[in-house]
């Protein structure tokens, strides 16, 4: 049983930055693209159709950003839509057709996630430009003065300044919750350092062995970076065009893949799916990582520092690491960039998409089993 792509998603003008599958059972995607815009796609015609693959026409664009959009996500009731774009905004969108912004970062803004938690305070992290991790209460009615719950910075950013002149190393890039620590955040920066923050104490606990290789250019930065749903594990994907995989109970790096862009985890956790600029689509299984990973612990203590791998252990995880189950060439390059996103769908895990700099986003499905459950949906 192999990936197929079933549709062409076609509409935008420019790149497409990023990709958001809308929760639960909804066979729904949004796409944020460099042309300002972000697209709402109904996929649900796409599982019963003969067309491989089918074309599609978006169901609603969001226009309201007057730059780039570099990143959606959709709260986990599926009401909401967050967007982060060049303009220095974050604006959440009621789906299908109400838009109002509610953040203001004082820079662009690379990333946005709420949390999986929303029985708790409902937080929406975003990563700016300029220099920080703004923690914002998501909640509909909260006033003003109550919007901003936590700032976090790399302990080195003191001082640092934008206003979008010069790199800055210590700049968020991407930030994703940790589904085994739901109070936990990690945060990838610029300077391919990756910290899991407590979110109450707005303080790191621990830094992942990931800037091993940063050599102190953007070349070797970090741009995705996606936890495991149920294993203490995290995937980071660096300009460098390699995939790493770190233990998020040691903070120590078990494995390394070339030619990465963008990464996601499928649903069930079986398989990470990545993409990159030589314009493919990979899945890797991750079962042989299962077995090798400490059990997850709730305590502190599990945060603490680690020293980064030896030869035989990384050589041992080497030997035991994921196996690449597909490749797809999906996109046509373009200014020398191939695949800029992927996203697994949050409860379907046979569906998935990717989008390129090519202006367009395929989505795939898994088999003819994916194909009947997205149809019943």
């Amino acid at each position: 049983v192999i990936w197929r792509a079933k549709a062409i998603l076609k509409s935008h003008l420019d790149p497409v930055r990023s990709l958001a599958f809308l929760p639960t059972s909804e066979l729904a995607l949004v796409s944020g693209s460099d042309d300002g815009t972000a697209k709402l796609w109904n996929l649900r015609p796409v599982a019963s159709s003969r067309r491989t693959p089918a074309d599609v026409e978006p169901v609603f664009t969001f226009r309201g950003h007057t730059a780039g959009v570099t990143s959606v996500s959709v709260s986990t009731d599926g009401r909401t839509l967050y967007s982060g774009s060049l303009d220095s905004t974050v604006m959440a969108w009621k789906i299908p057709n109400v838009a109002r912004e509610m953040y203001t970062p004082t820079d662009a803004v690379w990333a946005v996630r709420p949390s999986p938690q929303p029985q708790h305070v409902p937080l929406l992290a975003s990563a700016s430009a300029d220099g920080t991790v703004r923690l914002w209460n998501a909640r509909h009615d909260a006033s003003a003065q109550d919007k901003l719950f936590a700032t976090l910075r790399h302990p080195s950013a003191a001082g640092i300044s934008s206003g979008g002149r010069g790199p800055l190393l210590a700049a968020p890039a991407a930030v994703d919750w940790l589904p085994t620590y739901p109070r936990r955040l990690a945060v990838a920066f610029r300077n391919s350092t990756v910290l899991l923050y407590d979110v109450e104490k707005a303080t790191p606990v621990l830094e992942l062995d990931s800037s091993m290789t940063f050599d102190g250019t953007a070349a070797t930065q970090i741009n995705s970076i996606v936890c495991h749903p149920t294993l203490p594990l995290l995937v980071s994907a660096h300009e460098d065009r390699y995939l790493r995989f770190f233990d998020l109970n040691t903070g120590k790096r078990i494995l390394r893949y070339d030619s990465v862009s963008s990464v996601d985890i499928l649903a069930d956790g079986s398989a990470v799916i990545s993409g990159g600029h030589d314009c493919s689509v990979r899945w890797w299984d991750v079962a042989a990582l299962s077995s090798s990973l400490a059990s997850t612990s709730s305590s502190t203590e599990a945060f603490a520092a680690a020293s980064p791998p030896s030869a035989d252990e990384a050589a041992g995880a080497a030997a035991a690491g994921p196996a690449c189950l597909q490749e797809f060439p999906a996109h046509r390059p373009r200014f020398d960039e191939g695949v800029c996103a992927v996203r697994a769908h949050p409860a379907l895990p046979g569906v998935a998409a990717s989008a390129g700099a090519d202006a367009a986003c395929r989505v795939f499905f898994h088999g003819d089993a994916s194909l009947a459950a997205a149809a019943a949906v």
